[in-house]
C-alpha cells in the first residue's frame, strides 16, 4: 500500500510525514514509527496500529473506530475529538495525551497508562478501563456511563461534571472520587455525585 509516496507498511519510518484526511483503512503499519506525524482527519478505520509510535503526533478529528493500537506509544498525542470507538488500547502509552471531546464508545483501555490524560467532555460509554493508570487524568464533562474501572489507579482525578452512572468502583475508590465530585454532565444533565451514587 502506498499513499501520497509513502509506503504503508509495518515497521516503517514516517517520522514526522504529513498524511492528514488521508485514506488509511485497514493499513498495516504495526510498529512504525509515526513520531509527531500529521494525521489530522486521517481515516485509519480498523487500521492495525500495534506498537506504533505516535509519540505527540497529531490525530486531531481523525477516525480510528474499531483500531488495535496495543501496546501503541501515544504520549503527549493530539486526538482531540478524534474517533476511537470499539477500538483496542490495550498496555497502550498515553501519557499526558489529549483526548479532549474524543469518542471512546466501547474502547478497551485495559492496563493503559493514561497518567495525566485530558478526557475533558470525551464519551467512554461502556469503555474498559480495567487496571489502566488514570493517575492525574481529566475527566471533567467526560460521559462514563457503563464503564469498567476495576482495579484502574484514579488517584488525583478530576471529575466535575463527569456523568458515572452505571459504574461499579470499588468502595475506598469511590470515597476518594465523591470527595470531589462536583457539578452536573452537561450532555446527560446527571449530577457527578448522584451518578457515583455517593452517600
Amino acid at each position: 500500500m502506498e499513499v501520497n509516496g509513502y509506503k504503508i507498511e509495518p515497521k516503517v519510518n514516517l517520522q514526522g510525514v504529513d498524511l492528514s484526511s488521508e485514506n488509511l483503512q485497514h493499513a498495516d503499519l504495526r510498529w512504525a514509527n509515526l513520531k509527531g506525524a500529521y494525521l489530522q482527519e486521517a481515516d485509519l478505520y480498523g487500521a492495525r496500529l500495534e506498537g506504533v509510535n505516535l509519540l505527540e503526533a497529531d490525530l486531531r478529528e481523525a477516525h480510528l473506530w474499531g483500531a488495535d493500537l496495543t501496546e501503541a506509544n501515544l504520549e503527549g498525542a493530539n486526538l482531540q475529538g478524534a474517533d476511537l470507538g470499539c477500538s483496542h488500547i490495550w498496555s497502550a502509552n498515553l501519557t499526558r495525551a489529549n483526548l479532549l471531546g474524543a469518542n471512546f464508545c466501547e474502547a478497551s483501555f485495559e492496563k493503559a497508562d493514561l497518567t495525566g490524560a485530558t478526557f475533558v467532555d470525551a464519551n467512554l460509554s461502556n469503555a474498559n478501563l480495567g487496571q489502566a493508570n488514570l493517575t492525574g487524568a481529566d475527566f471533567t464533562g467526560a460521559l462514563l456511563s457503563g464503564a469498567i474501572v476495576s482495579s484502574a489507579q484514579l488517584d488525583d482525578v478530576k471529575i466535575d461534571n463527569s456523568d458515572w452512572s452505571d459504574v461499579i468502583v470499588r468502595k475506598d475508590v469511590l470515597t476518594g472520587l465523591c470527595k470531589v465530585a462536583n457539578g452536573e454532565n452537561p450532555t446527560t444533565g446527571n449530577p457527578t455525585a448522584f451518578s457515583l451514587l455517593c452517600p
